[in-house]
Order: C-alpha cells, then sequence, then structure tokens
C-alpha cells in the first residue's frame, strides 16, 4: 500500500472502512498491519484524497529500497 501523507487529512474514511483492522490510527499516526490485510482496497476506495493506494507493479525487494531511496531523497530536497 502506497501512502501520501501530504494529501492525507487524518478524517480516518481509510481505517474505519478496513474490515481486518490492518489499517489502524493511533497517536496521531497510521499504523498499517500487511500481515492483517487482505488487499480488499476498501481503504483506497474510501479515501477523499487519494492519499491511499495500492500498486500493481511487482517489484524486487532491492527495487522497492531503491525506490523508496530515490523519493526519500526528493522529499529531502522539496523541503
Amino acid at each position: 500500500m502506497m501512502y501520501n501523507e501530504r494529501v492525507c487529512t487524518d478524517c480516518l474514511a481509510c481505517s474505519h472502512a478496513c474490515p481486518t483492522g490492518a489499517l489502524q490510527y493511533r497517536e496521531q499516526k497510521f499504523m498499517f498491519h500487511a500481515d492483517s490485510c487482505n488487499l480488499c482496497r476498501r481503504c483506497e476506495r474510501e479515501c477523499y484524497f487519494t492519499a491511499r493506494s495500492f500498486s500493481s507493479k511487482q517489484m524486487t525487494l532491492e527495487e522497492v529500497i531503491e525506490e523508496s531511496t530515490r523519493e526519500m531523497q526528493f522529499k529531502r530536497g522539496a523541503d
């Protein structure tokens, strides 16, 4: 699951829509429990601001790390 905190308004629609409790809001931040997620995508559909999305692209662990690193570097440069 992808999460864009910049557009998230903490409305909790996504966590309320989750039938398995995989997405929880605690101590003013979201916690995602991938092992509980059944990939129903209800959180994605209920998000009013498209802060939640699923990627259909299959990636290796190395590709995920590489993309995450690039994204973190980009965000650091934008601040």
